[in-house]
């Protein structure tokens, strides 16, 4: 199976940016989730355009999460490590400690994945490093497991 990304057909790409833009002006309660797929495929010019069509509720669709409860725009961003759509979420409202309702949180996913970069951001935010989720693993414990390096943001973030 071979996966496929925006860049590998534009003229489609284009159709489904138009499509999904026309969508979330005419129903902005779409904007959730459509924001979430523009986070997934990195593209930071459409997560602008999307949270502009959303106008009003660019707020709640920062902290939308999918219907299985694993996933919200900036927690995306964060597990792919894209600091500049990280920042840009955080900006247009995106909670730095929303639990998602598997239990984790956009920085449990960061120290996750090692991105110190984002989590340095997600800190300065107001991240809580000792914030646990459902099975009682916090961001500190996970990035001292994975050995990543966030684990040296042990006093920072602290409740």
């Amino acid at each position: 199976m071979t996966l496929r990304g925006v860049d590998d057909d534009p003229e489609l790409a284009d159709f489904a940016r138009r499509g999904m833009l026309a969508a979330v002006k005419k129903d902005t309660a779409l904007a959730g989730r459509a924001l979430r797929a523009t986070v997934y495929f990195n593209d930071e010019e459409w997560c602008h355009e999307i949270l502009d069509a959303a106008s009003s509720r660019a707020f709640a669709a920062c902290n939308q999460t999918n219907k299985a409860g694993t996933s919200s725009s900036l927690v995306l961003a964060c597990w792919h490590g894209n600091l500049n759509l990280t920042r840009f979420l955080l900006s247009a409202g995106a909670q730095p400690n929303l639990e998602i309702p598997n239990g984790w949180s956009p920085l449990q996913y960061t120290a996750n994945r090692g991105a110190l970069d984002v989590c340095e951001l997600l800190l300065s935010a107001g991240a809580l490093v000792d914030q646990p989720s459902a099975d009682g693993w916090t961001a500190l414990t996970i990035a001292a497991h994975k050995q990543s390096g966030c684990r040296r943001f042990t006093t920072r973030g602290r409740k």
